[in-house]
């Protein structure tokens, strides 16, 4: 459905280079950090804000390594929740039962600061005609609030 839709805007030039990189640019606005990830190659692209996490993120790499490096920047409390949820055999498992996306909610700590901030991650998997388990996990700031509590849905 969404192939037809770009090879149609693609054909029809509606959408320019120009147009692409606005939209990019504004979803970055709400998603200061995408990560695209071939869980089953164990690579990632990132797209980010280098001011948005504590710890920058390499723009390409191993997933495992990314999600390694990045426990540490949570709090100690999440850690746990963290590694689990972005787990690549957990989300393989998650994806190939039949989940389009999941989501979480982690205390961790974020670029500039001395404090730990509420970031949602909501991991989509992507359709792919070659079997592999592709990923976009969209990232973002979530209005402190006390009473919020780490989960995973």
């Amino acid at each position: 459905m969404y192939k037809e839709l770009i090879s149609e805007w693609s054909s029809k030039s509606i959408l320019t280079a120009a147009d692409k990189l606005s939209m990019l640019v504004t979803v970055m606005e709400v998603y200061p950090l995408i990560v695209l990830s071939n869980l089953s190659t164990n690579e990632y692209v990132a797209i980010r804000n280098k001011a948005f996490l504590h710890t920058e993120i390499p723009a390409t790499g191993k997933f495992d390594e990314m999600i390694d490096d990045g426990v540490a920047d949570v709090h100690k409390n999440y850690q746990e929740l963290f590694s689990e949820f972005f787990d690549r055999n957990n989300l393989i498992k998650e994806f190939s039962s039949g989940k389009k996306e999941v989501y979480a909610e982690i205390y961790q700590k974020k670029h500039g600061s001395n404090g730990y901030h509420w970031i949602s991650s909501h991991a989509i998997r992507l359709n792919d005609s070659s079997g592999d388990y592709i990923m976009i996990c969209l990232n973002r700031e979530l209005p402190d609030k006390v009473d919020r509590k780490a989960s995973r849905k």
